[in-house]
């Protein structure tokens, strides 16, 4: 993934599973897609630093989020 374009999280956050994905340039980029167990962390920000280091990404490599929360 090219560093030079605006990397942006979405992310879909249910009871069960926390759906996470990069996009850059209004497209999803695919290979990016992981599905983690919403109980396994103890709160929003734990999974995201969590999903980020899968990644390979700073938190600084972020430019914007969008997230949609179950509740």
């Amino acid at each position: 993934m090219s560093n030079a374009k605006p990397v942006c999280l979405i992310a879909d956050i249910g009871g069960t599973n926390s759906r996470f994905a990069l996009a850059q340039q209004g497209q999803t980029i695919k290979t990016t897609l992981r599905v983690l167990k919403t109980a396994a962390y103890a709160g929003l920000a734990d999974a995201i630093r969590d999903y980020v280091a899968q990644e390979n990404l700073s938190a600084a490599q972020i430019d914007s989020a969008v997230l949609a929360i179950a509740g």
